[in-house]
């Protein structure tokens, strides 16, 4: 009686693990994800508070969540 329940537990283990195998097989190899915002301010400003090192704290997401993070120029 055990025997028979650890075989038919044993089947359906290789069974679940067997249609996990090829599920994923089947999905594609690469994914992709973008997100985009439009910003109300003309490309020159933008590119100015950009391209400046110095000023990426007062942008960047990451100094809020680290502030304590240094950097060097």
């Amino acid at each position: 009686m055990l025997m028979k329940t650890l075989k038919i537990i044993g089947f359906a283990v290789l069974g679940l693990i067997t249609t996990a195998l090829i599920w994923t097989m089947t999905l594609p190899s690469e994914g992709s994800f973008a997100r985009s915002t439009t910003i109300k301010a003309p490309p020159e400003t933008v590119f100015a508070e950009l391209n400046s090192f110095q000023r990426f704290n007062q942008w960047s997401p990451w100094f809020k969540i680290d502030s304590n993070t240094q950097y060097k120029y």
